[in-house]
């Protein structure tokens, strides 16, 4: 019997960051178990620390581009998963048959203090999403296990 893949749309306040390195493991490290797409409540462009920042993991989000989002895109999507409280607050309505998901994570590109310092916050933020784009594809190889 065919299975199709999970399709997951990550939103972001601006597809800017977040959503861009939830987009990018996605696609690099769960592409067996899912779709993604990333797409920002108010689409500004990619941080470009946030491409260096995936590029140190081996990961390249280079040719990704900041989308906003749609009806159409969330009517994809089986699961919108944001990924910033301004997000959850002012995301489209979701038709029944799309769950929701919310992993409240710190926006890196509002870091201050020294160069150092924001690119710590870049890795932290890389590293948080990598952890939970993780656990999530777990989880849908567990089901995967438990279904045959």
């Amino acid at each position: 019997m065919y299975k199709r893949k999970a399709r997951i749309l990550f939103l972001g306040s601006g597809n800017s960051s977040r959503s861009q390195m939830a987009e990018g493991y996605g696609v690099t490290l769960g592409n067996k178990w899912m779709e993604v797409k990333s797409a920002g409540i108010d689409a500004t462009n990619i941080d470009v620390r946030t491409i260096e920042i995936m590029a140190e993991d081996g990961v390249d989000i280079s040719t990704q581009e900041s989308i906003t989002v749609s009806a159409d895109m969330i009517k994809w999507a089986d699961l919108v998963l944001t990924l910033s409280n301004y997000a959850k607050n002012n995301c489209p309505d979701i038709p029944d048959h799309v769950r929701t998901k919310h992993w409240s994570i710190d926006n890196p590109g509002k870091a201050t203090g020294t160069s150092d310092e924001i690119t710590y916050a870049f890795r932290s933020t890389r590293n948080e999403i990598k952890y939970k784009v993780n656990s999530m594809i777990n989880g849908m190889k567990m089901m995967e296990k438990t279904s045959t």
